[in-house]
Parts: C-alpha cells; sequence; structure tokens
C-alpha cells in the first residue's frame, strides 16, 4: 500500500507545480486574531471602513474568515506571506482603533497545509 507520502508529494517550504493540495507545505501565514470587543455590528463597521479605505480586499490576502462564537467574532487570514499581512496592518490598525477594537497580540503561524473541497 503506498504511503501518504508517496500519494502526496510533500516537500518542505515548496509547492511543487500545483495549487495548495493535501500534504503540501508552504511559505503562507495563517493569522488569527481573538478580542473580546468585536461583536457582529463592529465586524461590519470595520468592513464597512476598509472598504472606504480601499483595503477591503488587500493584496497578499488569500482567505478571510470571521466566526462568531457567543457573540463575538474571531478573524482567521492566509496571506500570502507575514510581510503581506504587515503592509495591510498600516490600513487596518486606523480603522480598528476608530471602532475602539483593540487586536491584542495576533497569532500567526506558517501555514502546513489547506485542503480544498
Amino acid at each position: 500500500m503506498p504511503s501518504i507520502s508517496s500519494s502526496f508529494p510533500y516537500r518542505e517550504g515548496v509547492f511543487a507545480d500545483a495549487p495548495v493540495q493535501f500534504g503540501r507545505v508552504s511559505e503562507k501565514s495563517g493569522l488569527g486574531l481573538h478580542t473580546q470587543s468585536f461583536t457582529p455590528a463592529t465586524y461590519g463597521d470595520v468592513m464597512e471602513g476598509l472598504d472606504a479605505a480601499g483595503a477591503a480586499s488587500p493584496t497578499g490576502r488569500l482567505y478571510h474568515v470571521a466566526l462568531e462564537t457567543d457573540g463575538q467574532i474571531q478573524v482567521f487570514d492566509i496571506w500570502e506571506s507575514e510581510e503581506a499581512f504587515t503592509a495591510f496592518g498600516a490600513s487596518l490598525m486606523p480603522v480598528l482603533a476608530g471602532h475602539g477594537v483593540d487586536p491584542g497580540a495576533p497569532m500567526t503561524s506558517r501555514v502546513h497545509n489547506i485542503v480544498e473541497a
């Protein structure tokens, strides 16, 4: 029986010749923001503020997910790189501050795997 590594080529830190697939590791960065003061209404206001600033679809952001738990929004994004997210911060931080949102310290991690349907 073939192993997972033979079925799904795995090369540390490299995409061989295809979009993200099971078993591939990337240089992409995952970013999570978990704050205690980010309601769905405030999230909507922040998204409108980013849109007004021309930053609702920033360069380098591949995926954006807003999750609601107990009336609070948590955000998880996938970025081409941590540098792309840092560049977006120049637009994001003033909008968050303008709505009284303290993002705290973002959780950043290297993306190990993305499975797409």
